[in-house]
């Protein structure tokens, strides 16, 4: 696993047209600010911007994706472990505070609870309201499935329509409701 950016590197030298900033991308991926990266052991400024940027999504994905026998993190654990760890000493803070900022407060797949009591699954964020993202709602307030789950922005709610706000985020994702929130 540690070598695979040295031997990616290597199997570029076949493609001259690469460019020398995808090479360094290849390169330094795996390299953090306190040196305890690898291949190089950069530390800080060595380590190009760029590499940062590519290592934490890199990362984050790996968070929240099955990767050999380990289960993934929700989205919002994922977040809370970078946030709380990567920031201070693998990624620059402002590199962490961009994933953020682009991922949202509540990242798609986050479970959440909205303040009518019903829960639902967060399928879109709201560049512009963070805090109003697009919930697909699967149960009703006692908690009880819908026969249909229904989408609704949080953003755009109708006049007619109850005011609807997440409470929480809710870490449990019952296995009978992956299918529903992504088809």
């Amino acid at each position: 696993m540690m070598t695979h950016p040295r031997l990616g590197l290597a199997l570029l030298t076949d493609f001259p047209d690469v460019p020398d900033r995808a090479r360094r991308i290849v390169a330094e991926h795996h390299e953090h600010l306190d040196g305890s990266g690898y291949p190089a052991k950069l530390r800080g400024a060595q380590i190009d911007l760029t590499s940062q940027i590519v290592g934490l999504v890199d990362e984050y994905d790996a968070m929240v994706s099955r990767r050999g026998n380990r289960a993934p993190l929700t989205a919002r654990q994922a977040m809370v472990r970078v946030y709380e760890h990567e920031r201070r000493t693998h990624y620059d803070r402002s590199v962490v505070e961009r994933l953020i900022q682009c991922i949202g407060v509540y990242p798609l797949g986050t479970v959440v609870e909205l303040n009518t009591g019903e829960r639902g699954v967060v399928i879109a964020v709201n560049p512009e309201a963070r805090l109003k993202p697009t919930v697909k709602v699967l149960t009703d307030p006692v908690g009880q499935s819908y026969p249909r789950p229904w989408v609704v922005d949080l953003s755009t709610l109708a006049p007619s329509a109850p005011p609807r706000t997440i409470t929480r985020a809710l870490d449990d994702l019952p296995t009978d409701w992956r299918d529903l929130f992504i088809s």
